[in-house]
């Protein structure tokens, strides 16, 4: 792909190189599945590779059915380094792509070995948890070594303004970087009619209560004991009936027992994740973000999407939300603030809110859907491989 928009003679596949293996594909695999019509517009298909966690996923095999090319890298990092080299060499890879930091390194080595066979790769690594890293000196040192320096040949995909700004501060070169907000598939938040009431009778909540949902797969980073403390409050001094639903694994509930070591109250529901996160956010009246850290939430996303009020705190990578007229904000670490964020937002549901529904669902469809990330992410690659073919020229 040149700067014109012709196909180069470098290659005609985009690699991605992914560590992801969770149970449902979820936004980022159906992001993936965005790629193909932007690439093929531009002479370009996607070839998919995943690490060994992937193996025997459902989702693999759907990906493949629909016609995607997906490869499976064997266990160990030496092999799974050659496996992508076999494929770089087969397939005149024109760009490389990384997700989840695993395989960063092993594509810088595979662009050097794409220069040896005399058609060096493009090479993008996609920051999708910019804050999670632990600050010292020898994060320091790994980070000026892999930003500064091997960066130098890499381009960083990083998933919100705000994580783009941390890291800014973490050496990434500015001329070599962009933010790129995630993209959500709207399609997954589809739900029969009927679906409010049936989930909301199976969890017991009742007429009038008020149901806010948090989903809580990562307990202490999605601020699950400040959101018990802000609906405690809620309940017992604010005297509002509220129920909170955690929807989470082992780790969510032990960390709700620990918050409540005289058991869980009435008020406190923990349900297992669905693939299917409509029919959690139709049961719903407020979704809560009580998150201590985010790349950039697909959950608020979708919730908002989906036309609930949404009550986040004010932490890097949501700055975005802030154009939207369904969220409420809170201080971070502070379950007063969130109490006051939450009894707000739950206070607007006498109000008439399809204006402020409708208008973060605008919002989300315009800027913020798995298309409008394709077109954003190809792009990038136009720009990056229309200037190595001018430095080629010259």
């Amino acid at each position: 792909m040149t700067a014109g928009g012709a196909t180069s003679g470098r290659g005609q596949a985009v690699l991605h190189l992914a560590d992801y293996g969770g149970p449902y594909p979820g936004n980022f695999i159906a992001s993936l599945r965005a790629l193909r019509p932007e690439l093929s517009r531009r002479g370009l298909e996607p070839v998919l590779a995943f690490s060994h966690v992937a193996q025997g996923r459902r989702w693999l095999e759907d990906l493949r059915a629909d016609g995607f090319e997906v490869h499976v890298l064997p266990r160990g990092t030496a092999r799974a380094l050659r496996a992508a080299m076999r494929l770089v060499r087969a397939r005149r890879v024109a760009v490389l792509h990384t997700h989840f930091t695993t395989f960063d390194l092993a594509a810088w080595l595979l662009q050097q070995y794409g220069r040896l066979l005399g058609r060096p790769p493009a090479l993008f690594w996609h920051v999708h948890s910019p804050t999670e890293f632990e600050p010292g000196p020898l994060r320091t040192l790994k980070d000026r070594v892999k930003w500064r320096l091997l960066g130098r040949t890499a381009s960083t995909v990083v998933v919100s303004e705000g994580g783009y700004r941390v890291m800014l501060g973490r050496g990434v070169l500015g001329g070599r970087s962009r933010a790129v907000p995630n993209g959500v598939d709207t399609r997954r938040l589809a739900v029969p009619a009927g679906e409010r009431a049936r989930c909301r009778r199976e969890l017991g909540v009742a007429d009038g209560e008020r149901l806010c949902v948090l989903f809580g797969w990562a307990p202490e980073r999605k601020g699950v004991d400040l959101a018990i403390a802000a609906v405690r409050g809620l309940v017992e001094e604010d005297h509002l009936p509220v129920k909170l639903l955690l929807v989470g694994d082992a780790p969510t509930r032990a960390l709700a027992e620990r918050c409540c070591p005289a058991g869980l109250p009435a008020w406190v529901l923990v349900a297992p994740p669905l693939d299917s996160v409509g029919t959690y956010l139709a049961a719903s009246d407020l979704f809560v973000s009580a998150s201590r850290a985010e790349g950039f939430s697909y959950a608020v996303t979708e919730a908002l999407a989906f036309g609930r009020l949404v009550a986040t705190t004010d932490i890097p990578g949501m700055e975005w939300a802030r154009a939207m007229p369904a969220a409420v904000f809170c201080s971070p670490e502070d379950p007063g603030d969130l109490r006051r964020a939450m009894r707000l937002a739950l206070s607007w549901l006498g109000e008439d809110c399809a204006a402020r529904f409708a208008a973060s669902r605008g919002l989300v469809e315009a800027h913020y859907s798995v298309e409008a990330w394709a077109r954003q992410v190809v792009g990038y690659y136009g720009e990056r491989l229309g200037r190595t073919a001018q430095r080629t020229a010259r």
